[in-house]
């Protein structure tokens, strides 16, 4: 293999490695943060401590994957 497929190769890696956090950011947040919001209008529940805290633990979460593969892809 030369110089360039060895290259190419680990761009895919770091571009596919990337785009599994951004997917794991999605689907968390599909789970975290709109079940809990889904589950506090649903329920009128608004002044439920441990929904807040699932909540808050589903968006830092999802930020903290994003960021992972935001600086994946950057480098």
């Amino acid at each position: 293999m030369g110089q360039k497929e060895v290259k190419e190769k680990e761009k895919l890696c770091k571009e596919t490695l990337g785009k599994f956090f951004f997917d794991l950011a999605k689907a968390n947040f599909t789970t975290n943060v709109a079940g809990c919001i889904l589950s506090m209008v649903m329920n009128s529940r608004f002044d439920d401590l441990h929904i807040w805290e699932l909540l808050i633990f589903g968006l830092l979460s999802t930020s903290f994957l994003a960021y992972i593969g935001y600086r994946i892809l950057k480098k």
